[in-house]
């Protein structure tokens, strides 16, 4: 992906999960939050596609997938830069729970340039991209 939407939202796992999941506690919301920044452009990475595909029943991952086909949200791909990154970031926060869904989205904002995401993990609240800088998570605002 070459293209740099400035006004595009970051979408993580959690927010996927809760808007597939009627059940979910946090649906609602994030039902009501998609409809809120239906008109930016979402975008996601490919960890997070695979982390979503592990965690949900077949059938509801198949409607994520049938909705980026849609054109609903962009994924992004690591480019052969990210690789050394994702090393960095992995060592940087060895001691969090964090996985490769979350180190992406860190790369996703350094290319992106800004930190705006939709998610229900409050993680974001404490890792940064850039090294220094607060992602701005709108589930939460």
């Amino acid at each position: 992906m070459s293209v740099r939407p400035k006004n595009s939202l970051m979408i993580d796992t959690g927010f996927f999960l809760a808007m597939a999941d009627k059940n979910d506690p946090l649906h609602q919301k994030a039902k009501k939050l998609s409809i809120t920044f239906s008109e930016q452009p979402w975008i996601t990475t490919l960890p997070v596609m695979t982390e979503l595909c592990h965690m949900l029943p077949r059938r509801l991952a198949l409607g994520i997938w049938r909705d980026q086909q849609r054109g609903l949200f962009s994924i992004y791909s690591f480019q052969d830069s990210d690789y050394q990154r994702a090393t960095e970031l992995l060592e940087k926060y060895q001691d969090r729970e964090i996985d490769l869904a979350d180190i992406s989205i860190i790369i996703l904002a350094e290319f992106l340039g800004h930190g705006n995401i939709l998610s229900c993990d409050e993680d974001f609240s404490v890792l940064r991209w850039k090294h220094n800088k607060h992602f701005s998570n709108r589930f939460y605002l």
